[in-house]
């Protein structure tokens, strides 16, 4: 019988991240900085402040403590891989978005030159609608998920997609970015690019905000929400019983004037935004109130599933596009 050679293991193999390109390469950020980790493994080095600056979001985030960093080298998961870290260790964020959206969002945040997008000619002009709008698409729902009340840079984004949609006949484009306006501003907005737009496909689009706001606000309105739900929403032990708790009340009256603007806003499920309804449950002496946090996530959800069937049942009239 021939011995078993057993062979030495292999000496770990060490693997720099992928890094992002100027400015988001900065191995020297100080302590203020963070790293951000795109769905493809490119590491975005940023300034903190910035992202706080511009987005509630991110500001609620870097509010929460961190943990600390260290400059030791750290195995991944496989240990057969180190990771290196002899540069300055910053946290690292995980983030949904690929390499070519998180480079845009944040070349927008940053005072920067404006992104290039695809489908762009050198001269400016649209050279394949389809291209710019499929760019475009992922950059405008991470932005609505970040930036401030779910606008994008000048609050216009939305709708110059959705005049860009019209304008080469993209109905499917357009539907879809007529939804993701609901999460900011259509009416009162104006840019340019309105001319190239025809009073009817503006006004199908107002028509169709219109439509969603008149079904978010009969459901949110102070007592409408349908069994089981109401029952979550009132205190039997409050002076008047039956009646809706005072957090909830504190929640309609400020969520209300935001949701008749942007129906679809985030804001009004931020951990800012809903700081003051916690806060008026916890001071409440009766345990339906103070149980809130139990209940809130069962309301949420029949908030958000209402207005999307909303969008379902009363779909955007695209036949003038």
């Amino acid at each position: 019988m021939y011995a078993t050679s057993i062979l030495p293991p292999k000496p770990p193999q060490v693997m720099n991240p992928i890094s992002a390109a100027y400015p988001f390469d900065d191995v020297s950020l100080p302590a203020e900085g963070a790293t951000l980790k795109s769905s493809d493994g490119v590491q975005f080095k940023v300034y903190k402040n910035i992202l706080a600056l511009a987005s509630p979001f991110f500001r609620d985030m870097f509010s929460l403590p961190q943990p600390e960093s260290n400059n030791q080298r750290s195995k991944s998961p496989d240990s057969a891989v180190e990771l290196s870290t002899s540069e300055p260790s910053l946290p690292v964020i995980d983030v949904t978005e690929n390499k070519s959206t998180l480079d845009i969002l944040l070349r927008m945040l940053y005072p920067l030159a404006p992104p290039s997008f695809p489908g762009i000619s050198a001269s400016g002009a649209v050279s394949d609608a389809r291209a710019l709008i499929k760019a475009i698409d992922p950059v405008l729902a991470a932005a609505q998920n970040t930036l401030p009340d779910g606008s994008v840079a000048d609050d216009t984004l939305a709708l110059r997609v959705f005049a860009l949609s019209c304008r080469y006949g993209l109905k499917e484009e357009a539907r879809a970015v007529a939804h993701a306006s609901l999460k900011g501003r259509v009416a009162g907005v104006f840019f340019t690019g309105l001319r190239d737009m025809s009073a009817a496909q503006y006004f199908y689009l107002i028509q169709f905000q219109e439509k969603i706001v008149g079904v978010v606000e009969s459901i949110v309105k102070t007592r409408d929400l349908p069994s089981p739900y109401d029952t979550l929403i009132k205190c039997q032990d409050c002076e008047r019983p039956g009646e809706c708790s005072k957090w909830w009340i504190n929640f309609v009256h400020r969520a209300l004037p935001i949701l008749r603007e942007s129906p679809k806003s985030p804001q009004i499920f931020s951990a800012t935004f809903l700081g003051p309804m916690f806060e008026e449950a916890t001071s409440c002496n009766h345990t339906n109130c103070r149980e809130v946090h139990g209940k809130w996530q069962t309301i949420r959800q029949f908030i958000k599933d209402t207005i999307d069937k909303a969008i379902t049942d009363n779909d955007i009239d695209l036949s003038e596009v």
